[in-house]
């Protein structure tokens, strides 16, 4: 029954079908997910270890590099995933198999600097700083600092809340979509703080205690349950506060319901008169989300027959058709070996199938020592940085688009990274704007897409 709820959910979800059709890797991390508790559920049923280390390497030598090997691809699919790994090593911890721990620890970290390795020798050092982000205060203002522990006890909490209170009562449609009504600026306002908090304690006291209910019933499934519990801990720590993105937790959702679902039936087994009422509540939240997805259904066929026919952009917003349009103008009017920055090349990419796409995300830091003598971080706002930067990697152009950072509704925030980047450029030649941005080509009178050249010389 509750195998049947799970994956039955994950199939007529609204919110399941709305991120397997789009560009992210939710998807692509589900199949991954899939993978890896698979290769783990092989191990986990292994009921006792060898007598020597020797006997056990060279019995099952295969199983303990397929797990290294699962974490490791699932952590290059999202860099928050390398804490599910401690789900097997803290699993085996507790059943007392500390070699089995061991294994897990060490096929993870050889596989994982191995890959690392490789990917080096291929494309250079990785430059990422995500680690550095996550530490900071607010990831679009590096100067304001980095978070001390009380700090990341307080996001943990923020996002607890935002999660427990808003997107997992959206998941079940006990609130609409939109229940959270959007400022002018596209802000989210909890008008329900003082609820939300309850709410909070109820969903996550319940989660708790139907986890606790597995552990002393189904020793294998309770791994389920650590895994989902340390997933969403290193979301929770992780992830900054002011996020809010639903797809963050949609990928563990189903199993968040295995572990209600599984928990409320071990509490009322016993209990005969109990098990309709908990078969309906289950058959409810099923029923809600094929008539949220049927709902839908009208409106996505029409788009996807226009789509599949002659206007493949059917339905998009004024700021996607722009810069789907100006992506096109690109790819036929700019000479060969151009390279255009732009704020979402992987979209663009799918768009134009042309590699001339020069993403960039976030603008540039620096640690600099602050009035106390500390490293801090603080954007780099010369334009002769960007300006650099760029004529190394060979670029010639820059997309400015004014992308809604509020996707479903025009509001007056923006994806403003390549503006601002603009406007440090620009901004060496106050009096000239355009001596070192040159305008080629404008798109869209409202939610428009400009391009322009780079004036290097």
């Amino acid at each position: 029954l509750i195998l049947i709820f799970m994956v039955g959910f994950a199939v007529v979800s609204d919110y399941m079908q709305y991120y397997a059709s789009q560009t992210w890797s939710e998807a692509f991390y589900l199949f991954i997910q899939a993978v890896v508790l698979f290769v783990v559920m092989k191990v986990i049923s292994i009921e006792k270890q060898e007598a020597t280390i020797m006997q056990d390497l060279k019995k099952r030598w295969y199983l303990w590099l397929a797990v290294g090997a699962a974490f490791t691809l699932l952590s290059m699919t999202k860099t928050i995933a390398i804490f599910g790994v401690a789900a097997p090593i803290l699993y085996f911890i507790i059943q007392k198999k500390y070699r089995f721990a061991v294994y897990v620890l060490i096929s993870f970290l050889v596989i994982k600097v191995g890959v690392g390795q490789v990917e080096k020798a291929m494309y250079g050092p990785n430059n990422s700083n995500q680690l550095s982000q996550m530490m900071l205060k607010d990831p679009y203002k590096a100067e304001k600092g980095k978070l001390d522990a009380a700090g990341f006890v307080e996001r943990f909490g923020e996002n607890l809340k935002t999660y427990s209170s808003m997107h997992f009562l959206r998941f079940l449609h006990v609130i609409p979509k939109d229940r959270y009504k959007l400022s002018d600026d596209g802000s989210t306002i909890d008008d329900e703080k003082r609820m939300a908090w309850l709410v909070t304690i109820l969903v996550t006291g319940l989660i708790l205690l139907c986890g606790y209910k597995i552990w002393k019933e189904n020793k294998p499934i309770f791994f389920l349950v650590l895994y989902t519990l340390i997933m969403c801990g290193g979301i929770f720590f992780g992830i900054h506060a002011s996020n809010r993105q639903d797809r963050l937790i949609i990928i563990l959702f189903p199993f968040i319901l295995m572990i209600i679902g599984y928990g409320g039936y071990l509490m009322v087994r016993n209990m005969r008169i109990l098990h309709v009422l908990t078969a309906g509540v289950l058959g409810i939240i099923l029923l809600s989300s094929f008539y949220n997805t049927l709902a839908k259904a009208p409106e996505s066929m029409t788009a996807l027959q226009k789509n599949l026919g002659p206007d493949p952009r059917f339905g998009y917003t004024p700021d996607w058709l722009n810069y789907l349009a100006m992506g096109d103008w690109c790819v036929k009017n700019l000479p060969p070996g151009s390279k255009v920055v732009c704020r979402k090349p992987e979209i663009l990419f799918t768009s134009t199938w042309t590699q001339m796409w020069y993403g960039v995300y976030k603008i540039d830091d620096e640690e600099v020592k602050d009035q106390n003598g500390e490293l801090v971080k603080r954007q780099i706002m010369d334009g002769d940085h960007y300006m650099k930067k760029y004529k190394d990697a060979g670029v010639t152009h820059i997309l400015v688009a004014d992308l809604r950072a509020v996707p479903m509704k025009k509001t007056k925030r923006l994806i403003s990274t390549i503006h601002k980047i603009g406007s440090f450029i620009a901004s060496k030649y106050p009096n000239e704007p355009y001596r070192l941005l040159e305008p080629v080509k404008e798109i869209g009178t409202d939610e428009k897409a400009v391009l322009y050249k780079i004036n290097y010389e």
